[in-house]
């Protein structure tokens, strides 16, 4: 289930927030477990992807935004992607944003908070 609540206002591109919203979700569902959860937060200036999904451990956030980095899952399962989508995302948001915060807790889910408090 994917849910978006709430309203936001920025100045930037539409491709680029297309492509960070597609990366952020995009994620969220590929790291998500059978009938799990997405829920995008909007609200005055900032975004939050949130997940029930399989989480990562606090020593990998540090490396989910370098280019083919890709978190090992303890299911083994391969979940695909590039390992390019998050290094997107940090572009973007060094282009529009003032940060992105990563909080996560294996086998619980993961949240991403953008923080564009800066360009609204």
């Amino acid at each position: 289930t994917i849910t978006i609540t709430g309203h936001m206002e920025i100045n930037a591109a539409e491709r680029d927030m297309r492509e960070l919203l597609h990366n952020l979700i995009g994620n969220a569902v590929r790291y998500g477990k059978d009938g799990g959860w997405v829920k995008v937060a909007l609200g005055p200036g900032a975004m939050t992807v949130s997940d029930n999904g399989i989480g990562m451990e606090k020593d990998q956030i540090p490396r989910i935004f370098e280019p083919f980095y890709r978190v090992e899952n303890t299911s083994g399962a391969d979940r695909g992607g590039t390992g390019l989508g998050l290094t997107i995302v940090s572009r973007i948001v060094e282009k529009y944003g003032d940060g992105i915060r990563v909080e996560s807790t294996p086998g619980e889910g993961s949240s991403f908070t953008v923080s564009f408090v800066r360009n609204v």
